[in-house]
C-alpha cells in the first residue's frame, strides 16, 4: 500500500484562504483598537466618535466617568497622549485615575469627579475655587497657588485626598477657554517618575513607588477620567490618540495603539 499523499487533494481552495486571511486580519486590528475603548458610566456621558468622549453636558450637577476596558501593568512603561477640554465656565473640572476597582467606577460628586475607591492615584485639572477662602477644604486655593476666580491648578494626589497633594500644584492662569489641550501622561517603570505635558510643556511630575505604597503591590491597574460640574456647567471632554504598555510580561497589557 502506498504511503504516498496527493498534496493537491489537502490545499486550501483560495477563496477559502482568503477569507481565513481576512478574518486573521480584522481579529488583529480589534485586539489593537479595542485598546481604545472606554466605558462610559454617568447619565449624561457620551461617545462623541473619533476616540473622543464627553463627561459632561452643559447642566449643572453633573458627574461622568471614562475607563479604558483593558488594564495596565505599572511594572511596565506607560504612555498616554491626546487631549482634554475643560469647556468655559469654570465647572469643576477633570482627573486623569488609575485605579484597581474596576470599569464601572462612578465619578464623585465632588471635587473633580475623582472617585471615591480605596485605591487610587489622580492627576487633578481643577477649575474651580471651591471655596473662596485661603482654608484648603476642597485642595482649593492650592497652597502654592493664589486664590481668585482664574487660578487654575494641576495636582497629583492618592486615594482621593485632595487635601494631602503629593507635589506642590501646577498653577494655571485659566485652563477654561473652551480649547482643546495636548495631554501626554507617562509613567517610567525603571525610575517610578510620573510626569504629564501639556501643550509641550512639562507640566508637573511625582517620583515614588505607587505600585507598593498606593496599590498594595498590585501592578495591574485600570486608567481613565473623570470629570464634575456643580452649581456652574461646562461640557467637559477628551480625546484619545494613544497609548502604549510595550514590553510587559502580562497577557492582559503589553499593547501598543
Amino acid at each position: 500500500m502506498s504511503s504516498h499523499i496527493n498534496i493537491s487533494e489537502h490545499r486550501i481552495p483560495l477563496n477559502t484562504r482568503y477569507l481565513l486571511s481576512s478574518l486573521f486580519f480584522f481579529i488583529n486590528i480589534g485586539l489593537i483598537y479595542s485598546q481604545d475603548t472606554y466605558n462610559l458610566i454617568g447619565d449624561n456621558t457620551a461617545d462623541l466618535g473619533s476616540d473622543c468622549y464627553q463627561l459632561t453636558p452643559m447642566m449643572g450637577n453633573q458627574t461622568g466617568a471614562a475607563w479604558n476596558t483593558t488594564q495596565i501593568d505599572l511594572t511596565c512603561d506607560f504612555n498616554w497622549i491626546g487631549n482634554f477640554n475643560l469647556g468655559v465656565n469654570g465647572a469643576d473640572g477633570m482627573a486623569f485615575v488609575f485605579q484597581n476597582t474596576g470599569t464601572s467606577v462612578p465619578a464623585n460628586n465632588g471635587l473633580t469627579g475623582t472617585p471615591t475607591v480605596p485605591q487610587s492615584f489622580t492627576l487633578e485639572f481643577d477649575t474651580y475655587e471651591n471655596n473662596g477662602s485661603n482654608t484648603n477644604d476642597q485642595g482649593d486655593p492650592f497652597p502654592s497657588c493664589p486664590a481668585g476666580p482664574v487660578s487654575d491648578h494641576v495636582s497629583i494626589y492618592a486615594n482621593g485626598n485632595a487635601t494631602n497633594p503629593l507635589v506642590p500644584a501646577y498653577c494655571v492662569a485659566d485652563f477654561d477657554d473652551g480649547e482643546d489641550h495636548d495631554l501626554e501622561i507617562n509613567w517610567s517603570a525603571d525610575t517610578k517618575e510620573f510626569f504629564a505635558v501639556i501643550d509641550g510643556v512639562y507640566t508637573i511630575s511625582y517620583t515614588g513607588d505607587i505600585v507598593n505604597n498606593i496599590f498594595g503591590s498590585n501592578s495591574m491597574v485600570y486608567y481613565g477620567f473623570a470629570a464634575r460640574t456643580g452649581g456652574v456647567s461646562s461640557v467637559q471632554t477628551f480625546c484619545h490618540v494613544s497609548s502604549n504598555n510595550t514590553d510587559c510580561c502580562s497577557p492582559d497589557s503589553g499593547f501598543v495603539d
